[in-house]
């Protein structure tokens, strides 16, 4: 099964989101008509929650969700209708580094809070070192992120948009709690300086942003 992430700016601009009712009956149409068989939402999350964290993304990403489709064709499926447009695209290779349990039904918020980044390759390194570095990156977050429920890696395979994105990879972070995220994000006193460490070793900073978001499973 094919996975591809969208990223949707709405058409009527952030303010638009704040009808969350109404986005959701969206989501949950397309959910029905669209050929995904298995579709999730990603909607912001409060915006206090940055602070509470104490750090916001240093380039703030042109969208306000994030679609995730698994589908069999090879084109991905339309999804929100005229609602949204569709800035990104991106063709991904998922891996589920550690799984959560799900047992919450179908069109509500999934417990939690989750961080999803999009991870911009360092221009001097192939795409092979990149890959390679950044999925030995889950050993340290085993180590080091010891508050994150979930973690998925997902690499960039392909641009289905105008090729102009420099995202490479895209990680999802999940957190059961909003205290593990503020509370359990890392580990040890020196868990910062070990992970931003290893993250230097595949990541340019100029091109990568993150975004704290609500997930809603549509159709799973």
């Amino acid at each position: 099964m094919r996975k591809t992430v969208v990223a949707l700016q709405a058409r009527r601009g952030p303010e638009q989101l704040h009808d969350l009712q109404l986005t959701l009956r969206r989501a949950d149409e397309s959910a029905s008509t669209c050929d995904a068989q298995r579709f999730a939402i990603d909607l912001p999350a409060d915006a206090a929650l940055y602070d509470r964290l104490g750090r916001r993304p240093q380039h703030a990403p042109d969208w306000q969700a994030v679609a995730h489709l698994w589908h069999e064709s090879d084109d991905h499926p339309s999804v929100l209708g005229d609602d949204f447009n569709a800035v990104h695209a991106w063709r991904v290779d998922e891996q589920v580094a550690w799984d959560y349990d799900r047992t919450w039904p179908d069109g509500v918020a999934s417990p939690g809070v989750k961080q999803i980044s999009f991870v911009g390759k360092r221009p001097d390194i192939t795409d092979r070192q990149f890959v390679a570095r950044y999925r030995a990156h889950v050993d340290i977050a085993r180590v080091h992120h010891s508050g994150v429920w979930k973690y998925a890696q997902n690499i960039v395979s392909r641009r289905a948009d105008d090729g102009t994105s420099a995202v490479g990879a895209i990680s999802e972070f999940w957190f059961r709690t909003v205290d593990d995220l503020i509370n359990r994000y890392y580990t040890f006193d020196n868990s910062s300086a070990v992970t931003r460490a290893d993250s230097a070793t595949f990541l340019d900073s100029a091109t990568t942003t993150w975004m704290l978001v609500q997930e809603y499973w549509m159709h799973s």
